[in-house]
């Protein structure tokens, strides 16, 4: 597989990208997975993690944000990178890219199968690789607004339900300590567990609306509720401390009708 690595390395010009794009990359090629890392954060793409085989890189999925995962479907292991695929299909929406050296009917008959957004032969163009990562992910923005619609989160007085999976998960309201935004997603810490959306925080906020939660940051909607002291650009619930941001710091404090 190493005998690409000089055609990725050819990129001469910078595709600009509008967001973060966090990217894992699945490859067993050592070589290989280092190059293709170079690249992209040669473009500034965020590159979250780096593994080579299918069950490690599932295991980092279901616990962290990806937007697009670059899979080789040829990896060690028992499970290949199409059966990777479809595990990361039922977490959450996530854009695919296979990368393969075989162009094989059987193989891309399974691959169509899990909707990937390119499926490309090794070797490839280094420029248009990253164009192509550039499209997937504006595509899965789209997918996101669409979805977004007919919502998939649905607030009673006391909880609100998320999908989690393929199930609508219950989230009491007086659970959740706060929300993070990262990047094009949302993720939601209660003292039990945490939980991703495929949403920004803006998003979030206002299909959430909540009168006893704070925008305390750019990053940050807390529950008033579990504040617990508030010191300079500093704010405290129990034993965790988040950040007060300069412009929302008057409004924290009126919020908290502090005398």
């Amino acid at each position: 597989m190493v005998y690409y690595i000089a055609l990725v390395f050819q990129l001469t010009d910078i595709v600009e990208m509008s967001e973060a794009i966090n990217v894992l990359i699945v490859e067993d090629e050592w070589i290989t997975s280092e190059g293709i890392k170079d690249v992209l954060e040669r473009n500034e793409l965020d590159v979250v993690g780096q593994y080579d085989n299918a069950e490690e890189a599932l295991n980092y999925v279901k616990k962290e944000v990806v937007d697009v995962a670059i899979l080789d479907i040829k990896i060690k292991g028992d499970k290949d990178g199409i059966w990777l695929a479809e595990q990361i299909n039922g977490i959450r929406p996530t854009a695919i890219i296979f990368l393969t050296a075989f162009d094989d009917e059987a193989i891309v008959e399974r691959a169509k199968k899990v909707v990937p957004a390119a499926y490309i032969i090794k070797p490839f163009n280094a420029k248009n690789f990253i164009m192509t990562i550039q499209l997937a992910f504006s595509n899965l923005l789209k997918e996101r607004e669409g979805e977004e619609i007919m919502p998939k989160e649905f607030m009673l007085n006391d909880r609100i339900f998320i999908k989690e999976s393929h199930l609508l998960v219950k989230i009491l309201i007086d659970d959740i300590l706060y929300v993070e935004a990262v990047g094009s997603y949302s993720r939601i810490f209660t003292k039990e567990k945490n939980y991703t959306l495929s949403m920004n925080l803006k998003t979030f906020q206002s299909k959430f609306n909540h009168p006893g939660f704070i925008r305390t940051h750019r990053s940050y909607l807390v529950n008033s509720n579990h504040i617990d002291a508030l010191n300079g650009n500093q704010i405290y619930l129990g034993d965790i401390t988040l950040p007060v941001g300069s412009s929302q710091r008057a409004e924290v404090i009126k919020r908290l009708q502090v005398i």
